[in-house]
């Protein structure tokens, strides 16, 4: 008999990661380049503190505090063209950090968890309880793997359960 799917048998293992340093820039650039909507967010040792997605971002810029007017990256993001916003006086002399903030400022602090040998139908029902697109597999505090919604529906599609 064929034993049931884990995490561990679904999970992406090969994971990019973003440290609450970084600025909402280069978070932006990550998302375009990599064709991602959201990565865990670690610490310079590696510990789980968080998660950002493309949402927690487009929610930070909608707010109108910050200007993302100067930003090609941002304008791509927004699907807004060159014409799209106006640059405030003076914003090309702050930093990224000053005028858009880092990913601290929107990373959710608990990110929803499953351990490596969670059942897929646990996985789908973390995802489908919080309302959410990805899951961290995560053992002993260190940081396995990630599971998206898509990684779920595959398997299931695949008629493997």
């Amino acid at each position: 008999m064929k034993s049931k799917a884990t995490a561990k048998d679904i999970m992406t293992a090969d994971l990019l990661t973003v440290t609450p340093a970084t600025t909402l820039t280069q978070f932006a650039r990550i998302l375009m380049e990599d064709e991602i909507s959201g990565c865990p967010v670690v610490t310079v040792d590696g510990r789980l503190v968080g998660i950002a997605g493309k949402t927690d971002l487009l929610a930070r810029l909608l707010e109108g505090r910050h200007d993302f007017a100067s930003s090609p990256d941002f304008r791509g993001l927004l699907g807004l063209g060159e014409e799209g916003l106006v640059a405030a006086p003076g914003s090309a002399q702050d930093s990224e950090e000053e005028v858009f903030g880092t990913v601290e400022d929107i990373m959710e602090q608990n990110p929803v968890t499953v351990l490596p040998d969670a059942s897929i139908l646990e996985v789908a029902r973390a995802l489908a309880e919080n309302r959410i697109h990805r899951v961290l597999v995560v053992e002993k505090g260190k940081l396995k793997g990630i599971i998206t919604s898509l990684d779920v529906i595959a398997h299931f599609a695949s008629g493997d359960e």
